[in-house]
């Protein structure tokens, strides 16, 4: 279900339990809707976060390890496809 979706069926949710208080559906639709693309950007946000701290880390071992991890390519690989998950997270893919 999309965040419109949500938002409709809030509304007549809303409107089922609570005869003569509704604010007007398409009014409360938008402001559910709203909440739900804040959260779901929120939450993609602090997904992505992590796949770049993930990234920084295996670049840092990459780059200046001293640990069997510096210049392996399997390591700069798993940095680099940490970045480019972070960035389809923030698409939304």
């Amino acid at each position: 279900m999309t965040p419109d979706d949500y938002g409709r069926e809030a509304a007549t949710k809303f409107n089922a339990n609570n005869p003569g208080h509704f604010p007007g559906r398409p009014l409360f639709e938008g402001l559910v809707a709203d909440a739900i693309r804040a959260a779901v950007a929120a939450e993609r946000e602090r997904c992505a976060k992590v796949a770049e701290k993930f990234a920084a880390e295996k670049g840092a071992a990459y780059k200046h390890g001293r640990t069997p991890d510096r210049a392996d390519p399997h390591v700069q690989g798993m940095s680099c496809g940490a970045e480019a998950v972070a960035e389809l997270i923030r698409e939304g893919k």
